[in-house]
């Protein structure tokens, strides 16, 4: 799964100039390479520490977010070392877009090393086996209060938790949570630019780049929480607060400072 998500991004640098060819490559094999890479990565840390799972996810997307701050000025820097602003089409020069390919390139060089080293300290912990009077004697004291939890609590297969309303009620708020935070991300700078003149293209890099560690932040935090209180109440929260941010998301563009931190909430939702 890293080897598609690295040969996505070589193969985004020589299709550029076919745009279904790129949409596919960048759209599908990334997308696909990414949620390849974040749910293995889970799945291991959470064998790790199985009653920390919040804080653990919280920490992986926090390294993450971290990750996009870091990249986001390594291609910025690649593909508009002069700091280009957008002109009144909301276009930049030529330079910047004949600058894009061999950014992508570079990009996959270190993304295939930096995923070769980070694969070899991805594992499972070794479950050693009790003996047979270890086993005896945690047999007896648990058994009660197993019974006990097995009554109140009972874990679903995939297909019972499709058949509930319950799980779709949660997938179509996550869908419709992670659709504004991912847009917001995506389209925040062009909307910006094109709509307030005075939101130049390194004010709103400058967004970028705090948006991602305050996204970063946002991940342990929301993860601790849910350890905490559980997944309720942190999940209506941040939804609460993304939907007042979109409602009013438009008309805030024309202020610096609320834009800068409308746009920080969103990240710290997401």
């Amino acid at each position: 799964y890293k080897i598609l998500r690295v040969q996505n991004n070589r193969f985004c640098s020589l299709s550029t100039a076919f745009t279904q060819a790129f949409l596919c490559c960048y759209c599908i094999l990334f997308g696909s390479g990414v949620g390849l890479v974040y749910t293995a990565s889970i799945v291991a840390a959470w064998k790790w520490f199985p009653n920390r799972k919040g804080l653990v996810t919280g920490s992986i997307f926090f390294g993450v977010g971290l990750g996009n701050l870091v990249f986001n000025l390594v291609g910025t820097a690649i593909a508009n070392p002069n700091h280009y602003n957008v002109d009144e089409n909301g276009e930049f020069p030529e330079e910047v877009y004949d600058n894009f390919s061999h950014m992508l390139k570079v990009l996959s060089v270190i993304y295939m090393f930096s995923h070769i080293l980070s694969s070899l300290l991805v594992c499972n912990p070794c479950v050693e086996k009790p003996s047979l009077s270890t086993f005896a004697d945690r047999s007896l004291a648990t058994t009660k209060s197993n019974k006990k939890e097995n009554r109140k609590k009972k874990e679903l297969t995939v297909m019972e938790a499709l058949r509930t309303g319950t799980f779709w009620k949660l997938w179509f708020c996550i869908f419709l949570s992670v659709s504004a935070g991912m847009n917001t991300i995506s389209v925040y700078s062009t909307f910006g630019g094109s709509a307030n003149e005075k939101l130049t293209d390194s004010y709103l890099s400058s967004i970028g780049v705090f948006g991602n560690v305050v996204n970063g932040l946002g991940r342990p935090f929301w993860g601790i929480l849910q350890d905490k209180v559980g997944t309720k109440t942190p999940f209506v929260s941040l939804v609460l607060a993304q939907t007042i941010i979109m409602v009013f998301y438009s008309h805030l563009v024309s202020y610096r400072l609320v834009y800068a931190l409308a746009t920080h909430t969103v990240f710290f939702c997401l």
